[in-house]
């Protein structure tokens, strides 16, 4: 269990990290609204915003197979 559960503490830590980069550039594009419609900059952003959801929930997925591996293992094992 201690293999399999020290890979969900670094994905832990890498969602945080992944969810709070989504947040802040959402953020970002909502304050710089005017300055990115200004200069059609629009695909950019959206591109970026892409990118940074699919990370979270890449994230997420890989998060969810090394719990069911935990659960496996666990449910087999005792």
């Amino acid at each position: 269990v201690y293999f399999l559960g020290r890979r969900l503490v670094d994905l832990t830590n890498e969602q945080q990290k992944n969810e709070g980069d989504l947040r802040a550039g959402l953020t970002e594009a909502r304050n710089q609204a005017s300055t990115i419609a200004n200069y059609r900059a629009q695909e950019i952003v959206l591109g970026l915003a892409s990118l940074r959801l699919s990370r979270v929930i890449d994230t997420l997925m890989e998060i969810m197979r090394v719990n069911r591996n935990m659960q496996f293992f666990t449910t087999v094992y005792y």
